[in-house]
């Protein structure tokens, strides 16, 4: 199984994302989604999966809750926008009783890949407003693949 994995879109979706998400099964989107227009247009893709984040209105809060618990492959699969701390988050996990593989966030823009405690932590970036990068960034995942290492793509 193969993850298109997006965040910060914020109304916007560059061409090439429907390229490099051609052969995904599912897409994950990390909040500050800005339009419903967003899911509609990757929906054509794969199902989505998505969580609200902090700029995203009302018609999008109330559909997507800003914490989305979902498996994949036997892999259970954490969203949130923000990430406080990576210790915080996994304060959090613990006190919900939540043992997630992996943890999937936006808000920074800036794509970012790490691993604490057997969970891998996994930041798209922002394909419409990058930071500390010309180039917006979107990830792919393999779960097949084994160590998880996720793919970061900039668009071009």
């Amino acid at each position: 199984m193969r993850l298109g994995i997006i965040s910060d879109t914020h109304g916007y979706l560059p061409p090439a994302v429907f390229k490099i998400f051609e052969k995904v099964d599912a897409i994950l989107h990390a909040g500050d989604i800005g339009s419903m227009d967003i899911i509609d247009e990757l929906e054509i893709l794969a199902p989505v999966y998505a969580i609200s984040g902090n700029i995203d209105s009302w018609q999008i809060a109330s559909r997507y809750s800003p914490i989305l618990v979902t498996q994949f492959e036997n892999l259970t699969f954490y969203l949130v926008h923000h990430i406080i701390s990576e210790k915080y988050i996994r304060y959090e996990l613990f006190r919900k009783n939540i043992k997630p593989h992996v943890v999937v966030c936006g808000h920074t823009h800036i794509p970012a890949v790490s691993t604490h405690n057997d969970i891998l932590f996994i930041n798209p970036g922002s394909i419409s407003k990058p930071k500390k990068s010309a180039k917006g960034s979107v990830m792919r995942l393999d779960l097949k693949k084994h160590p998880l290492i996720p793919e970061t793509i900039f668009l071009p």
